[in-house]
């Protein structure tokens, strides 16, 4: 049963991704998106690409720290490939369902490990948060007195976004 498994759990993974991918690419609307691609600047999309990524990379190893400190030994590949899957599902799944995959992905081959897979998670989510507060506190600090409530309103959520 488990090698059966073994053998047709990466197949199930492709199809699922190739079918969500499609679900995506139908609900494009591809001549708003090619008129928006042509009046990007170029160099500013590769720059937000490439901290888009630097990021993902710098809290997959941030992770892969705390599995390590809880004694959960997982290879740095496998650590980026369950953080970026989490993040992918996380896009598409309600109530962060991406942290229950990086989950599974991990206690998969760490069974014995459970709770303290689970427990990285959460004190990496922690993290997130604390840096969110970090930030707005500092916009706090920093933006003009007479800013008015429609900037902060304006501002706040969108990076709250970049933590969640």
């Amino acid at each position: 049963m488990v090698e059966r498994l073994k053998r047709w759990l990466p197949w199930f993974k492709t199809l699922l991704g190739v079918g969500l991918l499609l679900i995506v690419i139908l609900q494009v609307d591809w001549g708003d998106l090619v008129g928006y691609l042509r009046d990007a600047d170029p160099a500013w999309m590769i720059l937000g690409g490439a901290v888009v990524l630097l990021g993902l990379l710098v809290k997959a190893v941030r992770w892969g720290v705390l599995l390590h400190s809880f004694n959960v030994k997982v290879a740095p590949p496998k650590v980026l490939e369950a953080y970026i899957t989490g993040q992918a599902l996380n896009i598409l799944l309600p109530a962060r369902g991406g942290e229950f995959a990086r989950f599974g992905l991990i206690s998969a081959e760490k069974s014995h490990l459970l709770p303290e897979t689970a427990s990285s998670i959460v004190v990496e989510k922690s993290l997130d948060v604390l840096a969110l507060g970090a930030l707005v506190g500092f916009l706090f600090l920093a933006l003009p007195a007479n800013t008015g409530t429609d900037a902060l309103g304006t501002i706040l959520p969108r990076l709250g976004g970049l933590f969640i």
